[in-house]
């Protein structure tokens, strides 16, 4: 799969696309009912938390976002509280507010999406160099990886809505 032609380049990045929308519409649904210190509540000691949990997916997309050759802001501090290799801390105080992460995570995402939409068939089928190039060869490639990212943390979501006591979204 690291060798494509832009054509199969463009049906992979556009399958990558409705996949990173089923993926985002089940986090959507799953954050709905997260209030107050829930939001850094996690399912177990040492599990990842909702709050982190978003924060990191908005993060993340700064990164994918690059390899598709566009810059998004970043708030200072957000690399070091939620980006890889980061670990979440149950001190509320230690984050910003959660409906400005949310925010974000919507923005960033959508954004990404626009990049992976107005890219170059010819450019995603391009080899990619540099952190994880032996897992995602290409362009097309990061852009169905993002989706696969987030339905990692979505199922992470789902034993975060369990432990709050919340229902399942599937």
């Amino acid at each position: 799969m690291s060798t494509l032609t832009p054509e199969a380049a463009s049906s992979v990045r556009d399958a990558g696309l409705a996949s990173l929308a089923v993926s985002r519409g089940l986090l959507k649904q799953q954050l709905e009912g997260i209030e107050g210190d829930a939001w850094t509540r996690p399912p177990y000691e040492g599990g990842n938390h909702a709050l982190w949990t978003v924060g990191h997916l908005a993060t993340s997309d700064t990164g994918f976002a690059r390899g598709l050759g566009v810059e998004l802001d970043v708030p200072h501090g957000y690399p070091e509280l939620f980006g890889m290799g980061s670990e979440p801390k149950a001190a509320a105080s230690a984050y910003p507010d959660p409906q400005g992460v949310v925010e974000l995570f919507h923005t960033n995402r959508e954004a990404l999406r626009e990049a992976a939409r107005a890219a170059n068939p010819a450019t995603l089928a391009e080899p990619r160099t540099g952190p994880m190039s032996d897992i995602i060869p290409n362009g097309a490639m990061l852009v169905v990886f993002c989706a696969q990212h987030e339905m990692v943390h979505a199922g992470q979501m789902g034993m975060i809505r369990r432990a709050l006591g919340l229902p399942r979204v599937i």
